[in-house]
């Protein structure tokens, strides 16, 4: 075989080498780039969860502090009518001391 030749196809060899050792790093982080998308994409879902779960707690808060108002407003007028009872027992009782 021609000397030329040889050495094209030691070149030829050892570029195919190369190449296939780069094949085998792209292969490489191709598979480190799936793993690594695979977690974001965990990730993502998973905030989207928590996400969907705070709006629910929140919408649930609103309708807490609204009921919470609104026993307040009950327990002062309850307040307000215990004492006029109040008022109006000892404005009987003085009526029926004083007879």
């Amino acid at each position: 075989m021609n000397d030329r030749v040889k050495t094209y196809l030691k070149r030829l060899d050892a570029l195919v080498d190369d190449l296939h050792t780069s094949l085998e790093r792209s292969r490489e982080q191709l598979g480190e780039a799936q793993d690594a998308h695979e977690r974001l994409l965990k990730q993502y879902w998973s905030r989207g969860k928590e996400i969907t779960t705070m709006k629910n707690s929140v919408k649930e808060f609103e309708a807490l502090q609204e009921e919470n108002q609104r026993l307040r407003d009950i327990h002062q007028e309850v307040q307000e009518r215990t004492r006029t009872v109040l008022e109006y027992t000892k404005a009987l009782s003085d009526e029926l001391r004083r007879e």
